[in-house]
């Protein structure tokens, strides 16, 4: 479209007779009343574009193709969703799926156990990571046999053409109506889909979240429970290179697995956090820690030994 007072709808008919008994309607009157046909071109509306298509004898009644574009932002590139989307082992990116079950790696074949009990039946015919200078490319195409639906996943960063924490991804599928309409397909991506991803990796980037960048924190970042989040913290301690790294980061440190409690005083989130941590200048790394983390550590600790 080159000139900014024109506008082009594109749709498909069954006809063109089905357009023009479409375009009688008290729906389309309403829309298109003669003060809106006196803004058009010889007042009223050119059909002269229709197109006749003619549907190929390769193509399924029952399948419908569709595709979604959307640009993550606050991720670490594609790296941390990519890496998962292409680990046979991992379907973490899938809402709602708990774990794998192998039938046949080799030939791409495997079952998602999701956390409503369904099991479903996947094949992945190719997965590939590709780099091209700064570009990374990850290529997913599987298929799930239960809703007769293939996908096509690409997700692309490059620092040199988009911003460092945005991830390009581009989701394609072929449908089966019959079993799920292509308007609940489309919602299903962008209602539950496409915010879990979103939900579920901006948050492990530390550069994303302005924390600082090391070992530590990027391990942290990663940890899926409380008991899991309590032993990283312990062994991280336990050693002076990494308890440096940790001294670093405990200011920024929040999960939704714990709080910091301090003096029966509850603190929350970043800055809550930070107020606490710079009220003890002066003081030595033991009690920074003590502000900090003995009482998460105290606080899991004993939940877990009471349930």
């Amino acid at each position: 479209m080159t000139n900014p007072n024109q506008y082009f709808i594109v749709e498909g008919w069954e006809s063109i007779e089905a357009v023009q008994e479409w375009m009688a309607t008290d729906h389309v009157h309403a829309a298109f009343n003669n003060y809106t046909y006196q803004m058009m071109v010889d007042g009223q509306l050119d059909l002269n574009a229709y197109t006749s298509l003619e549907k190929s004898q390769s193509q399924d009644d029952d399948k419908a193709p569709g595709a979604i574009k959307y640009v993550f932002q606050g991720f670490n590139g594609c790296t941390d969703i990519g890496e998962d989307m292409i680990d046979f082992m991992n379907c973490e990116w899938i809402l709602g799926c708990k774990g794998v079950k192998v039938i046949d790696q080799d030939k791409g074949e495997r079952q998602l156990i999701l956390a409503n009990g369904q099991i479903l039946n996947n094949n992945i015919t190719y997965k590939n990571k590709e780099i091209i200078g700064q570009q990374i490319k990850y290529t997913l195409i599987h298929y799930i046999s239960e809703l007769d639906r293939s996908y096509n996943i690409e997700l692309i960063s490059d620092p040199e053409k988009y911003e460092s924490n945005e991830c390009y991804g581009l989701f394609r599928f072929d449908s089966n109506i019959t079993i799920e309409t292509i308007d609940s397909t489309y919602r299903g991506f962008m209602d539950d889909n496409i915010p879990y991803l979103q939900n579920k990796y901006e948050s492990i980037s530390p550069k994303a979240l302005g924390i600082i960048d090391n070992y530590v924190s990027e391990i942290l970042l990663k940890t899926e429970s409380p008991l899991e989040f309590i032993l990283k913290i312990q062994s991280f301690q336990a050693n002076a290179t990494t308890y440096s790294m940790y001294h670093d980061i405990a200011p920024y440190l929040y999960s939704t697995y714990g709080q910091i409690i301090f003096n029966h005083a509850v603190f929350n989130g970043f800055d809550e956090i930070k107020a606490l941590y710079d009220s003890s200048l002066g003081a030595s790394l033991s009690v920074y820690h003590s502000f900090l983390m003995d009482p998460i550590v105290e606080q899991n600790i004993n939940n877990n030994n009471t349930t």
